[in-house]
């Protein structure tokens, strides 16, 4: 508990003074519990982030943001508003939908200011533990960063529940000419590790071309739509 208090009342310092560093190119805040206590400080953090003018990259892997509040996510997403430059965004392994999918939804959102998004990680994130929302809200914002290279929302249970969000996020590819690597795979690293082939192989496809890793649990109707949308690309 000591250690979640210090991380929440550093995470409101660090907030407050990110004005300051309007030329940071570079931020990494993995692993530090931002929201073990609640939203308060990743609220500051995301208001903050408007100053990051140049920022480049952003890392807020394994920080719980969403444990205990849904509106830190959708403050994150506000606070693109003004990082336009922003190429590399990790938000994997925290907990979006764990208390539903208004913050995926305002995160989601958030990507229309990202013109020069490159890659964006969003792995184990509950994107459908209560319903698809989540991941069909995301699905629609892939339109807005067209220079996408690499996607990973693995480890999400997209299509557990129903067909709407792997089909909004199918459709959305359509939008991402230059993407080339791409991550839907359900169970993650330990079935990885079981198949270990399907990470050293391009399956003997061409230079360019998505990899697709789609394993357990994706409904025939997601499988149609994926196929449907190649054929429409390529």
């Amino acid at each position: 508990m000591f250690k979640k208090v210090i991380s929440y009342l550093i995470t409101i310092a660090l907030g407050k003074r990110l004005k300051y560093l309007k030329n940071l190119k570079n931020l990494v805040l993995q692993r530090n519990a931002l929201g073990g206590k609640g939203d308060g400080g990743i609220i500051y953090l995301g208001e903050g982030f408007k100053y990051l003018y140049n920022l480049e990259s952003l890392d807020l892997s394994f920080n719980g943001i969403g444990y205990k509040a849904e509106k830190s996510s959708a403050t994150i997403g506000e606070g693109f508003q003004d990082m336009s430059k922003l190429m590399f965004f990790d938000i994997s392994i925290n907990d979006l939908g764990v208390l539903g999918n208004n913050g995926i939804i305002g995160l989601a959102e958030g990507l229309k200011y990202l013109p020069n998004l490159k890659f964006l990680k969003m792995r184990e994130n509950y994107l459908a533990n209560t319903t698809e929302s989540g991941a069909v809200a995301i699905g629609k914002n892939l339109k807005y960063p067209l220079n996408l290279e690499s996607l990973d929302l693995s480890c999400n249970d997209l299509g557990s529940r129903s067909s709407e969000g792997m089909v909004a996020i199918a459709n959305g590819l359509q939008s991402l000419p230059n993407l080339h690597s791409l991550d839907l795979s359900f169970r993650g690293d330990e079935q990885s590790e079981q198949m270990p082939s399907h990470k050293n192989k391009r399956f003997g496809a061409p230079p360019n071309s998505i990899r697709y890793f789609l394993r357990n649990a994706i409904c025939l109707t997601c499988f149609v739509s994926f196929f449907l949308l190649l054929n429409t690309n390529y």
